[in-house]
């Protein structure tokens, strides 16, 4: 008799020449994947009761996708951690998290590897995972078909990164941050969730959670003012906070005073590691198209931070409209009111050009004067 093995074969195969008594045991079951990938709980974290009411208001049924935007360092990501993990026990067979961030500075890993991640993390052994982006999309929404599941996604740039990370059941949830609207999710029914600056009260909790409460309730008022010389910004509140750590002979209204000089307040906005605040704008800056940016610097010239869209044409000396839309789209001016427009105090500090960069034609100025004149 011939020991071998033809024809197709799935699965492992045992040959032997002689049997002599065999011996079957159950093997165990394997282990349930529950995937529990969420980031510590942000330490710190100013209560953002009326956007957690918001998203718990909008991710009720699935599957439900929000957008979680707004400027770098307003808070996107830690009000989507609190919210994910005071809500994880709606979500029994697992959350799955990634940074798309940290994955593009890595380089090289794209949205299939995440989807790869993501399988793995399910139970899915590697050598069952599809090469192709398609196929490992199609095996996660039939690995995640029935399952209750939260998706966490961070710093997402564009909705192509993320509709393939989206399972189809209706128990899941998809939270997504980013610096910018997203509008390709909105189309595809996800709901938007924007996040504003702190007010002033909430700005003096996140000072209190650093400093202290009561070298904070000693200088109410300078820390008011000092919210509101860093605009209410998350990550301009924790730098300041963290100079008042350091040198803790100054007084709050000490650090107040140098921030009120507009020229100098980001020089005193900045760690070892540099200017993150100004960060927060430039990298906003670099990924505008070319006609926003444009814009982007001509609005140094205006006295306030307000303008209309007629002012936005008497600058570009064209139809605004779109252009305006790329800076709302990038959270780089917001629209409080109907064709009302405002930059954030920091950002006004922080354009390029805002600061001996070359001037505007004149022409452009005169025009711009004119119709502030009429406003």
């Amino acid at each position: 008799m011939r020991n071998e093995v033809s024809g197709q074969v799935t699965g492992g195969v045992v040959q032997a020449r002689d049997i002599g008594v065999v011996n079957v045991a159950g093997a165990p079951p394997a282990p349930a994947r529950v995937p529990r990938q969420l980031p510590a709980t942000p330490r710190g974290f100013v209560n953002r009761k009326a956007e957690l009411e918001l998203l718990d208001r909008l991710l009720q049924e699935g599957p439900a996708v929000a957008v979680v935007s707004g400027l770098r360092g307003v808070g996107k990501s830690a009000i989507s951690r609190w919210w994910a993990h005071q809500s994880q026990e709606r979500f029994s067979d697992g959350q799955l998290y990634v940074d798309l961030g940290a994955v593009r500075r890595r380089g090289g890993t794209s949205v299939s590897d995440v989807l790869g991640g993501f399988l793995r993390a399910l139970g899915v052994h590697e050598e069952w995972i599809p090469a192709e982006l398609p196929e490992r999309a199609a095996m996660f929404r039939s690995m995640t078909a029935g399952l209750r599941l939260l998706v966490l996604v961070d710093d997402a740039e564009h909705a192509a990164e993320v509709t393939p990370l989206c399972p189809a059941s209706a128990g899941s949830a998809v939270v997504v941050t980013s610096h910018r609207q997203l509008r390709g999710l909105l189309v595809e029914g996800a709901a938007p969730v924007r996040i504003d600056p702190l007010e002033e009260e909430q700005g003096v909790r996140l000072l209190a959670g650093m400093l202290g409460e009561e070298r904070v309730t000693a200088e109410r008022q300078p820390a008011r003012e000092l919210v509101r010389l860093c605009g209410g910004l998350p990550i301009a509140l924790r730098v300041a906070a963290a100079r008042l750590i350091q040198r803790r002979a100054w007084s709050i209204e000490r650090l107040a005073g140098e921030l009120a000089d507009a020229e100098r307040r980001l020089d005193h906005l900045t760690t070892e590691g540099g200017a993150i605040v100004e960060a927060v704008f430039e990298s906003a800056y670099a990924a505008l198209p070319e006609r926003a940016a444009r814009l982007y610097r001509l609005l140094g010239i205006l006295p306030g931070a307000d303008f209309t869209p007629a002012v936005a044409g008497a600058l570009l000396e064209e139809e605004p409209v779109p252009v305006l839309e790329a800076l709302l789209d990038a959270n780089l001016v917001e629209e409080p009111e109907e064709d009302r427009y405002r930059l954030h105090d920091l950002a006004r500090l922080t354009r390029p050009g805002a600061r001996g960069g070359p001037s505007p034609p004149r022409r452009r100025r005169r025009r711009c004067a004119g119709w502030r004149s009429a406003i």
